[in-house]
Order: structure tokens, then sequence, then C-alpha cells
């Protein structure tokens, strides 16, 4: 459901969607965070990714470098870097 919202560009509509289910699966988390990343959302998208890698998700490498390059090419290179070494940290700690 979010994923349909997502492609029809009411991200709005998905972000509500998203925060009232009860459970989250990878797929609507990556949908979500690659769309907020073609909407210029960096920052949400960049704390959406690190809260699912937090609490143990499995995330796409797709969507992890969606996220990494939008930061990037938007000039935030170095908050790029930043999220990219607390998701390695965060992810040793299930190691």
């Amino acid at each position: 459901m979010v994923d349909g919202w997502c492609k029809a560009d009411w991200i709005d509509c998905a972000l509500k969607i998203f925060d009232s289910m009860d459970t989250r699966d990878s797929f609507s988390h990556s949908s979500l965070i690659h769309n907020l990343c073609k909407d210029g959302r960096f920052r949400c998208a960049s704390k959406l990714l690190f809260s699912c890698v937090r609490s143990g998700m499995s995330i796409l490498p797709s969507t992890k470098h969606a996220v990494f390059d939008s930061l990037s090419r938007s000039g935030c290179q170095r908050e790029a870097k930043i999220l990219e070494s607390e998701i390695k940290l965060a992810l040793s700690a299930f190691v």
C-alpha cells in the first residue's frame, strides 16, 4: 500500500499510512526511503534508514546507496559520511 502511494507521488499520504502500520516490512521501508530521496527529502530518508538499521532490519544495499548518493549530490557529503559511519557502527553491534 505504501509503495502504491509513493508511485502516485503521494509521499505525505504514504508517510501517514506507514506511521499507522502495526507491522512494517523491509519492502515498505525501502520503497518509502527511495521515494523520499526522489522527492528531495534526504534527511527524512536518512533518519528512516538509520532507524531501520538500529532496529536490526535488513535493508537492501541499493536503499543505502540511494540515501548516500542523494545526500552527497545535494551537497551534504559530510552528513553522508557520518550516516555511513553510524550505520557501520550500528551493524557491528548485531554481529
